[in-house]
Parts: C-alpha cells; sequence; structure tokens
C-alpha cells in the first residue's frame, strides 16, 4: 500500500492508495478552528442550563467548555468564572452553526504514546494484546508522575521501553515549555499549537502499524519528520518518495473517488445499492438489493447482499470521514446465524479501521448501531464550505 500525502495551500489531506484505489481519506483545512488544536482562552460568560462555559479563543471565535471537560483529575467540580484565563483544546470541531467543544483535558501525541498532562489514568490501544498492554503500562507508569495520563498507542508494540520512556520525556518538555511561554506571554486569547503533530504522529503510527510500503508526499518536511521518527524506531521505515506535483495517475485517482463519495447513492458492480444519508444527529445507511444476483435461496440471498455490503459500506465510512452515530439498515435475516455473523465481520472491519469505531450490536428495531469517533473534517461539511466559498 502507499500513503500519500498532498499539501495544498488550504487543505492538508493524505490516504491510502491499494492498487490504485483509494481506501480512505483524511482532510485537514488550513487555518481552521480543528480538533487538536490548543489554545489560550478567556471565559466570557456560563451557561447554567448547558452546564457549560463559553471561551474566546480569540479570532472571532468561541467554544463551549463542558462542565464535565472542566479541571482534571483533582480539581473536577472547581468553577470557572468570567475573565478566567484557560489553556484549552479543540475536542470536537462545531459544524452546522454549532460552536466548536473544548475540552481541559489536553493531549500531546508522539508516535507511540500520548502524553495527557491532567489525565490522571492510563490506557492502551485495543490493538495491542492484553499481555503487551499490561507489560507497556507497567513501564508507563515507573515515570509517570501524580495526576498524568497516557494512552499507549499501536505502534508502541513495535518498540522498547527505553524508546517510550523517551517520547514520555520529550512530550513532558514540550508540554512545559508551552506552559513557560504562556507565563511569559499572557495577552490576547490565541492559537498556542495546531493540531498537524497530532496529524503527523498519526501517520508515524500508520506506516509502522499497516501494511505501508511507500510514501509519496509533495510536502518534503513532512517527510523528514516521519524519517526522523522512524530513525528512533525498532522497525523498518517504509520508502519515502517526495514529488512535487504529485503523479498525474494518483491526483486523479482522489478526484474521482471524491466524486463519487460525496454521491447519496452508491452502485455497486455486483447490481445491489447503498444509500447514505448523513444528518447533524447520525449517519444512516440503507442496503438494498438491487440486481444482485446470487443463485441462493431468499434466505440465503439477504445473507450474501449484506455480507457483500460490509467492505463497501466500511470503505465508504473512511472515505467520507462519517463520525458520530452510524445506523445500518441491512436486509431482513431471520436466521440468527446469519444476523450474528454479519455482526462479527462489522466488528473485524471495524478493528482495521485507525480511527476509533464502535460497534454496538443491533438496536430494537433491528438496525445496526455503530459510532466512530471524530478525527478530521468530514468530505460533505469541506464540499459544502468549498460550494459557499464559490457563491
Amino acid at each position: 500500500m502507499e500513503l500519500v500525502i498532498d499539501e495544498q495551500p488550504y487543505l492538508y489531506k493524505h490516504y491510502l492508495l491499494m492498487d490504485d484505489r483509494m481506501m480512505d481519506l483524511h482532510l485537514w483545512p488550513v487555518g481552521k478552528v480543528l480538533a487538536g488544536n490548543i489554545y489560550l482562552g478567556y471565559v466570557e460568560h456560563t451557561a447554567k442550563g448547558m452546564d457549560s462555559v463559553f471561551v474566546n479563543i480569540g479570532n472571532g471565535e468561541k467554544g463551549v467548555l463542558p462542565i464535565s471537560e472542566q479541571g482534571n483529575a483533582t480539581t473536577k467540580g472547581q468553577s470557572l468564572s468570567p475573565g478566567n484565563r484557560v489553556i484549552v483544546q479543540v475536542n470536537k470541531m462545531g459544524r452546522d452553526g454549532k460552536r466548536p467543544v473544548l475540552t481541559q483535558n489536553l493531549q500531546f501525541a508522539g508516535g507511540y504514546i500520548i502524553y495527557m498532562p491532567k489525565a490522571g489514568y492510563g490506557t492502551a490501544s485495543r490493538q495491542l494484546s492484553y499481555k503487551q498492554g499490561q507489560h507497556l503500562k507497567k513501564v508507563m507508569k515507573s515515570v509517570t508522575e501524580a495526576n498524568e495520563g497516557f494512552i499507549l498507542r499501536s505502534a508502541s508494540g513495535y518498540t522498547n521501553s527505553d524508546t517510550l520512556k523517551a517520547e514520555w520525556q520529550r512530550l513532558k518538555e514540550h508540554w512545559r515549555q508551552l506552559k513557560d511561554h504562556i507565563g511569559r506571554n499572557t495577552g490576547e486569547p490565541r492559537l498556542l499549537q495546531s493540531g498537524w503533530p497530532m496529524t503527523v504522529s498519526r501517520l508515524f503510527n500508520r506506516c509502522v502499524t499497516e501494511d505501508i510500503d511507500m510514501v509519496i508526499s509533495n510536502d518534503q518536511s513532512v517527510l523528514m519528520d516521519l524519517r526522523d521518527m522512524f530513525a528512533a524506531a525498532d522497525c523498518e521505515p517504509p520508502r519515502f518518495n517526495y514529488q512535487r506535483p504529485l503523479p498525474e495517475n494518483v491526483q486523479k485517482v482522489c478526484r474521482e473517488t471524491m466524486r463519487q463519495a460525496i454521491q447519496p447513492v452508491i452502485r455497486d458492480k455486483n447490481g445491489m445499492t447503498i444509500h447514505i444519508h448523513e444528518t447533524e444527529a447520525l449517519t444512516a445507511i440503507d442496503i438494498n438489493m438491487g440486481r444482485f444476483k446470487t443463485s441462493e435461496n431468499k434466505i440465503e440471498a439477504a445473507y450474501a447482499v449484506n455480507e457483500a455490503a460490509i467492505p463497501v459500506i466500511m470503505r465508504q465510512m473512511k472515505l467520507r470521514q462519517l463520525q458520530g452515530i452510524i445506523l445500518i439498515d441491512a436486509l431482513k435475516m431471520n436466521s440468527a446465524r446469519h444476523r450474528m455473523r454479519v455482526l462479527d465481520q462489522i466488528k473485524q472491519w471495524a478493528q482495521t479501521d485507525p480511527v476509533r469505531t464502535k460497534v454496538h450490536g443491533y438496536t430494537q428495531t433491528g438496525l445496526i448501531e455503530i459510532t466512530r469517533q471524530s478525527a478530521g473534517f468530514r468530505l460533505k461539511d469541506w464540499v459544502k464550505q468549498q460550494g459557499s466559498s464559490e457563491q
């Protein structure tokens, strides 16, 4: 597989190519209030009915800081007042007229670890085995101080204890320097750190844990960052290929895939159709047999269509960057065995998703419920924004 990183003046995007087929898409608009951004903000007023405060983060932008995201492991429940200075991170981007959701529980991402200076707990990626997770958590607890927290990323299983400890110290030092800078330069609310470093660390994590042979980019600085991270790693790096502009065939695949991925109906080569309807509250996905050809009987045919739809749906989730609640209306299956097999296959596909995805099972009405973490700009939002700017 090839990982493509495309830098444009207004947008970063990266995606996987497998046999000239685009498998996912991550968008990172430049200059937007994006997840992972860290700000120096000032509390403007409280919203008692919402159990939140509104925070001015500069440039005319305000965010909502829920009470559940205020303070840290030892200061929970201590209320904020107008005028209080706060360091906040964007937890969820604002869209459809809503303001971004903020948190005081900051995260600093490395290639192997996510450092949380105020979390007070440690956890490990589900992709690590239980034995690996327990061993690495023991290593990390030997260097953590009170109230500090960490998340061990899946790539942590590919390195040694010394490398983990070195990255831990580097992330801690970065946090210390950021606090020192704020202490010397209070001033107006402003952006302190872009969330882009978190994206670079995710790219490294993907290179380590997925079967990526080559990284192609038109941004030499990102390739240099990845090379530096691999220089300190205990694994074989992929090949790095700097090309500016990107090869025309790569750009064409991206353009065509994005064009198709904004369509509400997917017509699969097998004849079935999949309808995807994105709303502010949730995404509804409907599977239809269409002209799906099968020699199976009616009972087996429904299972065959649902089974064939799973990889198509999971790919569309990654291409469109679907987030939040996702409900799948599969063809009715009377066999409990078929129902469980479809659910198990969805769970297997979800484990390969670099974005945290949880399969909850069947609702009382027979829909398959999935939740997917917010990890970037939805394709729909980007297309909508581009359309508004052109009017």
